[in-house]
């Protein structure tokens, strides 16, 4: 994490800080971000709220992905799951 900040929101800082280093892409920005809410301390409405319905299910074909709250590819989150 930046131990200083020069905006006022500094997660959207450090996600752009990241994403020039490691040359990230937009997809790449928002599975990450995906799954910090998914491994993140949030309450299920929250949850709920951010990915969208069903966000915990195992189920094929999309694994819970709703790529209108996520803006994650189905395809990518079945590539996660298959390695």
């Amino acid at each position: 994490p930046l131990m200083l900040h020069i905006t006022k929101d500094p997660l959207l800082e450090e996600y752009g800080v990241a994403a020039q280093v490691w040359r990230l892409t937009s997809t790449d920005q928002c599975e990450i971000a995906r799954n910090s809410v998914l491994q993140s301390g949030f309450e299920h409405p929250y949850k709920r709220h951010f990915l969208g319905e069903g966000y915990d299910s195992e189920s094929q074909p999309r694994y819970g992905n709703n790529i209108v709250h996520t803006n994650v590819p189905d395809v990518r989150i079945i590539y996660r799951r298959e390695r």
